[in-house]
């Protein structure tokens, strides 16, 4: 009986930590929708994306630039040690006429590596939500994890306590008692594993949101999955519309522009100018006025142009090379996570086969143990299995929300889809 209360001490040791978790929650419940809008906001891979494409949207102005005209302005003066004083004023503007369509080409390259970095933020957007997801999942089976301990701490109890009445009346051997000693002990320790998974599992959430570490929250979900797996997808369509596929035909096309830029270097450089200047002294003072153009032309560069040339077109085969290559490894990616998913779901029906079955077995089991029908080695082995099945229906059914979740991925779905 000493080592039954040293029993009781610990259950009640356990359910203080249990009822301190559940007030530390109460005030911080988010939904899939809470972490969303969070995870948009404060995610630093968000932040770094969506600043890249501030960036390229600046580039595009910088190289527009070159069309307009460049005006300067310049002034000066200075003192003799005669006393003498100069002035000059002056402006001078230049302009682009020709440069064999080079800025323009340019500008194009700016437009398809802003589009680029656009769907490079869809990318992202993918990723995040693909381990915002799989977070918020993992936290949620922790929490349910934590009430599966509870539910198996009673099932463990309640075998002790028919093992200790059947032990005290001298029907059952001390090796009987001892295992089912055991039995609540290790039921206990998993308790305690489940409260310190469930803080691991916080802090996944909370990195992926970009929240302060130290707040204590609990998400509100359940074990739906959305995804309607009765229609066969349409695997090429998918492959069209996913945002990896539009980054690289984008980067494709910017590397083609960076072939007819640099063969514009072939071409003169054209150029009108104009300029005035006033310059004044002591003596006397004086106007100059110009206008003109001018044309610049490489006549010997040592093979640069001819390298750049060759190394632009290059570039070309390798994006259509990593366009083909990216078609086929998103391909094999849809394919098994959509069969992943498929036995994910399978595995779930069969599974609550399995636990239906020992639920049955064990309400049977102990009454025949309690009559005497069947012997202790008998009932716990059927016990035992009650308890894992329970474990694995919860793996089972997380399973099913990381098979999504996969799933989701490989099709390029965003966080706000």
């Amino acid at each position: 009986m000493i080592m039954f209360n040293k029993t009781f001490f610990l259950m009640a040791i356990i359910a203080a930590l249990l009822s301190k978790v559940k007030v530390s929650w109460a005030d911080s419940v988010l939904t899939w929708q809470d972490c969303v809008i969070i995870a948009e906001k404060n995610n630093p891979e968000f932040m770094t994306a969506r600043e890249k494409v501030r960036q390229y949207e600046e580039r595009i102005k910088i190289s527009q630039s070159k069309l307009y005209p460049q005006v300067t302005a310049d002034a000066s003066t200075s003192l003799t040690d005669q006393g003498d004083k100069s002035t000059s004023l002056g402006l001078s503007g230049r302009q682009l006429v020709y440069d064999g369509k080079k800025t323009s080409y340019e500008i194009k390259i700016a437009e398809e590596n802003l589009k680029a970095a656009e769907y490079d933020l869809m990318i992202i957007s993918a990723g995040v939500r693909y381990e915002l997801q799989k977070a918020f999942s993992g936290l949620f089976k922790a929490q349910e994890y934590l009430v599966l301990t509870e539910e198996i701490i009673k099932i463990r109890e309640q075998s002790l306590r028919l093992v200790q009445l059947r032990y005290d009346a001298g029907r059952e051997h001390k090796g009987s008692l001892l295992t089912s000693q055991a039995n609540l002990a290790k039921a206990q320790f998993d308790a305690g594993h489940a409260l310190r998974n469930l803080e691991t599992s916080r802090y996944q959430l909370l990195n992926i949101l970009g929240m302060d570490a130290f707040q204590n929250i609990r998400v509100k979900g359940s074990f739906e999955f959305l995804t309607d797996t009765s229609i066969l997808p349409d695997y090429q369509k998918i492959i069209e519309e996913n945002p990896y596929i539009w980054k690289l035909v984008s980067e494709k096309i910017s590397a083609e522009h960076e072939v007819s830029a640099t063969k514009a270097d072939y071409y003169p450089d054209i150029y009108a100018s104009v300029s005035a200047k006033r310059n004044d002294n002591s003596l006397s003072s004086n106007n100059d006025f110009s206008a003109g153009l001018s044309v610049s032309m490489p006549l010997f560069d040592g093979g640069l142009r001819k390298a750049e040339l060759s190394s632009a077109q290059s570039a070309v085969k390798q994006k259509e090379a990593d366009l083909n290559m990216t078609q086929n490894d998103i391909l094999l990616s849809l394919v098994s996570s959509w069969n992943g998913l498929q036995d994910a779901i399978s595995g779930l029906s069969v599974q609550g086969k399995y636990l239906q079955a020992s639920e049955e077995r064990a309400k049977i089991a102990e009454a025949q143990y309690e009559s005497g029908l069947i012997s202790f080695d008998t009932w716990t082995i059927i016990e035992d299995e009650l308890v894992t099945n329970k474990k694995k229906y919860l793996d089972a059914k997380t399973d099913i929300l990381l098979s999504e979740a996969n799933w989701l991925y490989a099709k390029g779905v965003q966080i706000n889809q």
